[in-house]
């Protein structure tokens, strides 16, 4: 007896699934919105934060990066997010910008 062969997605319609399954969510801060984005339903939790640059609706733009993801994502309850300033998140006013002092971990 033949079995039908299995079914399978085309690639444009891998790639809408994919697009659909990790939709840009925006958190509000204290003023203004952070992006992020969650894909897998693994056991652990795992934030992933990108470098100073980053984009989460451009780094699955990149074969690797998107890849490296994936995996991630197998066995994992991923997080990604753009830090304020960055990607999709909302801009840091120039005066909001925090000095060097404020930045440093407070040793007092």
């Amino acid at each position: 007896m033949l079995l039908p062969a299995p079914l399978t997605l085309g690639a444009a319609t891998a790639q809408a699934a994919a697009r659909a399954a990790r939709e840009t969510r925006y958190a509000r801060s204290e003023d203004g919105y952070v992006a992020y984005q969650v894909v897998g339903d693994g056991p652990l939790d795992l934030g992933f934060i990108f470098y100073w640059a980053s984009n989460v609706d451009a780094m699955w733009e990149e074969p690797s990066i998107a890849r490296f993801l994936r995996r991630l994502a197998t066995f994992s309850w991923l997080l990604c997010f753009d830090k304020r300033g960055s990607g999709v998140s909302d801009p840091v006013p120039l005066a909001a910008v925090p000095t060097l002092g404020r930045c440093r971990k407070d040793d007092s």
